[in-house]
């Protein structure tokens, strides 16, 4: 019977590893408690981890606000605003340096957007470089995890050169109780775009963007299922007046393994964000649903 338990708990926490939560929390805490599992079996080949992974996210995305145009009477618009877009995201990451209590790390990540309707032309595609870390460690009595992301992304619309952007992004969560994780984040990025418009000093969107949040999830299911609620302040500024901005958001998603020996999970999200600068002012709300993989399996 303890060898059936323990086969199961090995199972599961393999899972988890497959499956990481967005920010890699519970991801580290599944690596640590796997290699004690095996550390403690006898005469039994402990499986050595690979230091590489490729990974991929594709979804079905519904928005109804594309290009973010304003809500205030009088403000030009396009006759379509809302349509259905298909998105895929996939990569490779590798990281150098590995122990019980963090990582360092880099990643590539590729991703393109499609969308339907008279809107192919917001179609988007993203190269992106990263080098992260992260530690783990107890404080006062709660496992905490700490990182920090290096984000270099080159973005194109509909294949001219949109933006290169420079970004960080500290984080931090705690297991307030048990299941129960509190993160922390500031984003802050550097971001260049090739169009200036009409006048730079008006209409230039290059400058600095932060986003502040906070997201508490909720782990059931031996870690394989959970629901996050999350919410978001961000400020924008600007070399052009127009894109001077503060926004908030609302996020809420859902994340359940499809079948948990294929090692696949299927997550379903939703936020809604309101834009305001000056005079003008939009909201957006997105819904998605989306299916990840990674390999090698753990």
């Amino acid at each position: 019977m303890e060898a059936e338990n323990k086969e199961e708990a090995t199972e599961q926490l393999r899972f988890v590893i497959e499956n990481p939560d967005d920010i890699g929390y519970f991801e580290d805490k599944a690596q640590r408690t796997l290699a004690v599992i095996e550390g403690k079996r006898e005469a039994a080949p402990v499986k050595a981890e690979k230091n590489w992974k490729v990974f991929g996210t594709y979804g079905f995305e519904y928005d109804d606000n594309v290009a973010l145009q304003s809500t205030v009477p009088g403000f030009k618009t396009f006759a379509d605003r809302n349509a259905e877009r298909f998105s895929i995201r996939n990569g490779l990451s590798y990281d150098y340096l590995k122990n019980q209590n963090g990582k360092l790390g880099v990643s590539y990540t590729f991703s393109q957007s499609f969308h339907t309707d008279s809107l192919r032309r917001f179609n988007f595609r993203n190269h992106q470089i990263q080098h992260y870390g992260t530690y783990a460690t107890d404080l006062f009595g709660h496992p905490v995890t700490a990182g920090l992301r290096y984000t270099f992304v080159h973005g194109t619309l509909d294949r001219d050169t949109f933006s290169s952007s420079n970004g960080f992004l500290p984080w931090f969560a705690i297991e307030v109780i048990d299941h129960v994780v509190l993160s922390v984040y500031d984003h802050i990025a550097a971001i260049d775009f090739r169009d200036q418009g009409f006048f730079p000093d008006v209409s230039s969107r290059d400058g600095w963007y932060n986003t502040l949040g906070t997201m508490t999830t909720f782990y059931f299911s031996n870690q394989t299922r959970s629901v996050s609620l999350g919410y978001e302040f961000g400020y924008n500024q600007t070399e052009g007046d127009n894109f001077d901005a503060k926004i908030e958001a609302v996020r809420a998603s859902v994340k359940s393994a499809a079948r948990c020996r294929t090692a696949k999970l299927v997550a379903m999200g939703a936020s809604t964000a309101s834009h305001s600068s000056g005079e003008r002012s939009g909201r957006r709300a997105c819904r998605r649903i989306s299916r990840r993989f990674r390999r090698p399996e753990p």
